[in-house]
């Protein structure tokens, strides 16, 4: 009897115990029937302490945190690696990156030959920031090369005189001027001097190549101008090559330049405003600038075209059928913007036999264009003053170029074919 209910004791503990541990692990859940009968559901779900219910919505919440913070930091990562990486410097003169910071330097703007005979043996062009190009007599032209900083520029060559024109355009950007000599004129309106003496304060606020006796030979070394030194480049027929080491020897020395109280430290000033957008217009995939000029009758006309290149965004210039290339590096002359300005360009009489004839570009005044950018173009607005500088517009808002070298052309207004698109 005894064992019996030894037995039916421990049965009893074992069932307890079962029951306990079935209740422990499982939730209870009390319903009401339509009598109103409680009835008692076991679910599958386990129970847990309010003290472990909260800490594991704690530990849910802090792992969501931790997971939106590692794609946050993985966004950040992924949007950095794919961002542009911004340059530390950046050109005044295309709004693009510099190599070495070009803040206190005034552009540099020199006098450029592209004459027949000058074409083998140009260098530096392809490093220009702006080229600006006119006619200087019949079917030739030349060139006002800008550089944002003389110090990362190559050697230049082939300098040449300037014109009045060249001393105003220079101005507009601040830039110090650098020719072999000027054009002088009997009529004020044309004199060369008269135009330095105006723009820079001194008739001597440029650097003359051919005058500069910083320019001439320093420790052996010829740093400049060949019209002296015939063994330096004999390929070269013309006048000088611009180095920077000639600029820093004209700015240390006791150069008529320096004297003047001309510097070429400084600020830019750029005309131009850049955006990251074409400028809405037609399709122009090439474009023929034909070069004239009034007052004389001439057969003479430089033409040079421009032929869009879509995978480099930018106008290669062709002279001729030819491409221009620069005849030391090979490379050819390329821009992400035309600009192109149509003025008065008349012929007048030279200072010498060997210029009977030049030109006068006019500068200052307004007139009309066209801007070639991303394949296409726009007619557009043009307003110059001795003062506020060179504005461009579209016939509802300022022109915005984009970041990028530029060429500007000047062309005769009264000349119809000045200006084909292709």
């Amino acid at each position: 009897m005894k064992r019996k209910n030894t037995k039916r004791a421990v049965a009893f503990v074992i069932a307890a115990a079962v029951i306990v541990l079935a209740v422990t692990s499982c939730q209870i859940i009390t319903t009401a029937d339509a009598t109103g009968e409680s009835n008692v559901v076991i679910s599958k779900d386990p129970i847990y302490s309010q003290e472990a219910t909260e800490g594991a919505t704690e530990g849910a919440a802090t792992t969501a945190t931790e997971a939106a913070a590692t794609t946050a930091a993985t966004t950040e990562a992924t949007a950095a690696e794919s961002a542009p990486i911004q340059p530390l410097y950046i050109n005044p003169l295309t709004k693009t990156g510099a190599a070495v910071d070009p803040s206190g330097l005034r552009p540099m703007a020199v006098v450029v030959d592209n004459g027949q005979s000058a074409l083998p043996h140009q260098t530096g062009l392809a490093a220009a920031d702006i080229l600006c190009e006119t006619l200087t007599s019949p079917g030739v032209t030349r060139f006002l090369a800008l550089y944002a900083d003389y110090r990362a520029v190559p050697e230049i060559c082939n300098v040449r005189e300037a014109r009045v024109h060249d001393v105003r355009i220079a101005a507009g950007f601040d830039a110090f001027l650098v020719c072999s000599g000027g054009h002088a004129d009997t009529t004020e309106e044309y004199d060369f001097f008269s135009a330095v003496r105006r723009a820079y304060g001194s008739e001597k606020g440029y650097i003359d190549t051919m005058e500069e006796s910083a320019w001439n030979a320093r420790n052996g070394e010829k740093l400049g101008t060949i019209r002296f030194f015939d063994n330096y480049r004999t390929d070269i027929r013309y006048d000088t090559v611009v180095t920077p080491e000639a600029i820093e020897l004209t700015e240390k020395g006791g150069s008529e330049f320096k004297q003047s109280g001309a510097s070429v430290r400084g600020s830019a000033s750029n005309p131009f405003l850049f955006g990251d957008s074409v400028t809405v217009g037609e399709s122009a995939s090439s474009v023929t600038l034909s070069f004239t000029a009034s007052g004389v009758s001439s057969n003479l006309e430089k033409t040079v075209t421009f032929v869009y290149d879509d995978g480099r965004g930018e106008y290669l210039r062709y002279e001729g059928a030819r491409a221009h290339v620069d005849s030391q590096s090979g490379e050819q002359l390329a821009f992400t913007n035309l600009v192109v300005l149509l003025t008065d360009v008349k012929y007048i009489a030279g200072d010498s036999d060997a210029d009977p004839l030049t030109t006068s570009v006019t500068v200052y005044g307004s007139g009309t264009g066209y801007c070639f950018e991303g394949g296409k173009y726009t007619e557009i607005i043009w307003v110059n003053t001795e003062k506020s500088g060179l504005k461009l517009y579209t016939s509802d808002s300022t022109l915005s170029l984009l970041p990028g070298s530029t060429y500007v052309g000047y062309l005769n207004k009264a000349n119809a074919g000045s200006v084909k698109m292709g």
